[in-house]
């Protein structure tokens, strides 16, 4: 079950932590100590190493705090104990064609001279960190069972602009960067291979992105998790992108980067009796264009078959 918890505005306050930012504090036990990481300030390298973390931290009985942008709360709340808001998002060099991976846009400068801080200030900043060395002792299984069930948390003013605009539904949600010069080779033969999906397909030119960051702004994740959780979108990505949406657990047909592991597949059968095309490979690899446009089958079976999310949501 994904359990959707809505905060009011009220519930930020300014950060103990960092100057001009706002704190969320989502646990409110008591704690022995406290780390503090940036995951994705500048690129979505991180995901169920994030996971792990938090039942490291668990186990120490250790606070994790999580600093980065207010756009990522639902991601974030996933698996911090308090989450350091950054007051604005920088969405300007999203998706375009450049020679560095898509930035989002978050300056750690200031919190990473914090003493409790973990990392270093480029952008592989948790990756390096000692706490995501010392989670790797955490099993696949152990984060299977500790996620079996996920809480989110996003504001409420976010949940009541997704019930005032009339998004689409049932739906293909595409995270590629079919612009980016790493991936775009890989971007006609997918396109080419989308008439053979039983579903449309939203998002794959960004246009559809472009337009909903224009109308909401830092509630841009907030709806897209909504979107997948209430809206019956179904998630297709490579890049960063799949470990954010692994880790908030939304229906996916295909994962596809580097960073992509078996995981992904074992919650998706867990949660939704129906495992995606995972091809874990560099971006320039043709095996994820090969894979994709193979796939429809798997695919197609995936969006016919799988349970549907099962989602509780609670206010303030």
């Amino acid at each position: 079950m994904h359990r959707i918890n809505l905060v009011a505005e009220s519930a930020f306050q300014p950060s103990e932590y960092c100057k001009g930012t706002t704190d969320v504090i989502l646990n409110q036990k008591n704690f022995s100590n406290e780390v503090i990481i940036a995951p994705h300030h500048n690129e979505s390298h991180a995901g169920f190493d994030l996971m792990r973390a938090k039942i490291y931290c668990e186990k120490k009985n250790t606070k994790l705090v999580v600093y980065g942008s207010l756009n990522q709360l639902p991601f974030f709340s996933v698996f911090a104990d308090t989450v350091i808001c950054t007051p604005k998002t920088t969405f300007a060099s999203m998706w375009t064609k450049h020679n560095n991976a898509t930035r989002i846009g978050t300056n750690i400068s200031t919190i990473a001279r914090h003493p409790n801080f973990m990392g270093d200030s480029s952008r592989f900043s948790f990756l390096k960190s000692s706490l995501a060395e010392n989670a790797k002792s955490i099993s696949d299984e152990e984060v299977l069972e500790r996620f079996a069930d996920i809480d989110i948390t996003m504001r409420q003013e976010s949940y009541n602009l997704f019930n005032q605009l009339n998004l689409n539904k049932d739906v293909i949600h595409f995270e590629v960067k079919s612009d980016h010069s790493v991936f775009e080779e890989h971007a006609d033969s997918m396109l080419d291979t989308l008439p053979k999906l039983k579903w449309p397909a939203q998002g794959f030119d960004h246009k559809f992105q472009r337009g909903l960051v224009e109308m909401v702004g830092d509630h841009f994740m907030s709806l897209q998790t909504l979107g997948f959780l209430l809206n019956g979108w179904c998630f297709a990505g490579l890049g960063g992108a799949i470990n954010i949406f692994s880790i908030l657990q939304v229906p996916s047909l295909f994962l596809a980067d580097r960073t992509a592991e078996p995981l992904m597949a074992e919650f998706s059968i867990q949660r939704y009796g129906k495992s995606p095309l995972v091809v874990q490979a560099m971006p320039r690899d043709s095996v994820i264009s090969a894979n994709f446009m193979r796939g429809v089958d798997h695919m197609n079976d995936f969006l016919d078959n799988y349970r549907k999310p099962e989602t509780k949501i609670s206010g303030p």
